[in-house]
This record gives C-alpha cells, sequence and structure tokens, in this order.
C-alpha cells in the first residue's frame, strides 16, 4: 500500500533530505507507520515549504497561524503521550511491576526520509506513541488493567492519531490553496497537490479495508456465539 513507503520530495528542485529509521513494537505503531507515516510526512513537508516560501517572498499573517497550529499539535501530542505513559507507569511501580517490559513477536524497523525538521519531530512523536502501547501492555499482562479496558484504550489512541493526521491533510490542503494565490510556483504546487490527492485516496481505501475487516470479525464472532448456544444443551 502506499502509505507502508515513506516519503520523499520530487520535483525540479534540488531538496536536502536525511535516511533515518524507528524500530516500533506494538500493531498500533506498526499499523500508524504503514497507513499514516506517508500522508503525515507529506502533509508536513508541504506546510513547512509553502509556510518558508511565503514567508520570504509573499509575508501572509494568516499562513504563520496555520504553521503556529502545526507547532500547537505536535505539542499536544507529545504531552498527551507522556501524560499517558507517566499515568500507567505510576500504575505499575504503585504495583511492583514497573520493571517489566513485554517482549514482541514481530517487531518492525521502519527506514524514512527526513526532508523537513517536522518530519523528524512526528516521527519521535509515533516512537513515543509505541512506547505508550507498550507500557499498557505491560500493565495488562500484569493484570492491572482488563482486556476489554485495554482494547478500548487501543482503539481510541489509534483513532485520534488518525485523526491528527486528516487534520495535517486538511491543512496541507490549504496551504496549497493559499501558494496558488499567492502564485507561487504552480508546476511545483501541481505535484504537492496530486500526491496529497493520491495519499487521501489510499487512506480511505485503508480505513475502508479496515472497516470491513471488523465488521467481518464482528460477524464471524457473533456467529460462533450463535452455534455455541445452539450446542447448549437446555437445563431442566
Amino acid at each position: 500500500m502506499a502509505n507502508g513507503n515513506t516519503f520523499e520530495p520530487q520535483g525540479k528542485y534540488s531538496s536536502p533530505s536525511l535516511d533515518s529509521s524507528i524500530t516500533l513494537d506494538s500493531a498500533q505503531a506498526i499499523r500508524v507507520f504503514r497507513r499514516c507515516f506517508e500522508t503525515a510526512s507529506h502533509s508536513l513537508f508541504v506546510i513547512d515549504v509553502i509556510s518558508r516560501a511565503l514567508a520570504s517572498a509573499y509575508p501572509d499573517p494568516e499562513f504563520k497561524k496555520v504553521d503556529g497550529a502545526v507547532g500547537q499539535m505536535m505539542t499536544d501530542m507529545e504531552n498527551m503521550i507522556a501524560g499517558e505513559i507517566g499515568r500507567i507507569n505510576a500504575l505499575l511501580e504503585a504495583n511492583g511491576q514497573g520493571h517489566q517490559k513485554p517482549r514482541y513477536s514481530n517487531s518492525e524497523t521502519f527506514s524514512f526520509a527526513i526532508s523537513s525538521p517536522v518530519i523528524l519531530r512526528f516521527a519521535s512523536i509515533l516512537v513515543r506513541f509505541d512506547e505508550m502501547y507498550n507500557r499498557l501492555d505491560t500493565a495488562w499482562l500484569c493484570g492491572l488493567v482488563d482486556s476489554t479496558k485495554a482494547q478500548e484504550f487501543r482503539r481510541e489512541k489509534l483513532h485520534w492519531i488518525q485523526r491528527i493526521v486528516r487534520k495535517l491533510q486538511s491543512l496541507s490542503t490549504s496551504a496549497i490553496k493559499r501558494g496558488r494565490k499567492a502564485k507561487l510556483d504552480q508546476s511545483m504546487l501541481d505535484g504537492l497537490e496530486q500526491k496529497s490527492k493520491d495519499n487521501a485516496k489510499q487512506m480511505d481505501a485503508d480505513e475502508e479495508a479496515s472497516a470491513d475487516g471488523v465488521d467481518a470479525r464482528g460477524a464471524a464472532g457473533a456467529e460462533h456465539t450463535q452455534n455455541a448456544e445452539e450446542r447448549e444443551p437446555a437445563v431442566a
């Protein structure tokens, strides 16, 4: 799938980038990288590039607000994740389990390109996001969080970060429109816009596939329950 790849700038201009990699343990963080990282990286790159172009040639106070909003989103994500990690660690420490750390059977290492400082920041956030799930899994395995609450937490935080990526997509689309209004390089904007559309389609397809998978598992579970009830002998 497209979002399983890393984003690298393309176009007639020579853009710098650094090669980097991250290792993720939890299924949720791995899923975010596969389905959202390319989209998030591209969106952050678009906002950063157009922000700098407008700042140098076409001062736009409104766009500075957008750039500031992205920075605040990153800060809010960092603070939320740090708060959850701290809360779960406190629970583990209070029960003498602070030293525990689970092994994961299918950790994955992903390579990506740093074409903007904010992409590195987002990658660092994803590493902490993974750590948050690590601590939750530890608390769950130690019997300190029941399975239902653990699953609700996993699902809630996964949807939370997916919504943020969607918001970044929206901000990057607005940035491209402002760039066109300011008459920035149209060929550059065309390329950025096409990439944004491709990423949006891929995210939609991934989410639909995910929803279908959940529905299928739910239907299978309901059928299994019904069959079990039918097989269960009547109690006199």
